[in-house]
């Protein structure tokens, strides 16, 4: 479950049980191009995380995508992949509890989750990529051009 309370959104899923916001089923977008995509990210909290890798992650994309937005929160920025107010969301130096919930509402949502090397470490392995099938392919090859 993620709360956006400022918003009077409640999204949850189950696992084989579909995603839902405000007990409306959603699905992730179907953006088939990363040209014409819009993707979230964040940036570390720690000022001593916060190495020249983001920055350059961040630079690449810009000329690969229709735009890049920071909320603030990765469980937000997972869930809004789902009900397709992003089209993608990428970010490193996270914590299990930072996406575990939004994840899981991605994948319910028809989405794809990974971690930077394309496996399923992103629950532990301090990374993560979530998108729609047609573009994390590109997504994730323009963040590991870096």
């Amino acid at each position: 479950v993620v709360h956006a309370i400022h918003q009077n959104e409640v999204f949850y899923a189950w696992q084989k049980g579909g995603a839902f916001l405000n007990e409306k089923p959603i699905r992730v977008g179907g953006q088939a191009k990363l040209l014409d995509a819009l993707i979230g990210t964040g940036f570390p909290y720690h000022k001593e995380m916060r190495m020249e890798t983001p920055y350059k992650i961040l630079r690449q994309l810009l000329g690969h995508c229709r735009g890049v937005r920071r909320l603030g929160s990765a469980a937000m920025d997972l869930v809004y992949t789902a009900c397709d107010r992003l089209d993608g969301y990428y970010e490193s130096n996270l914590n299990s509890w930072d996406v575990a919930a939004g994840a899981l509402i991605v994948k319910e949502a028809g989405g794809k989750v990974t971690d930077f090397s394309g496996g399923e470490d992103w629950l532990t392995g301090h990374n993560i990529l979530a998108a729609n099938s047609a573009i994390h392919n590109e997504l994730f090859k323009t963040i590991n051009s870096v």
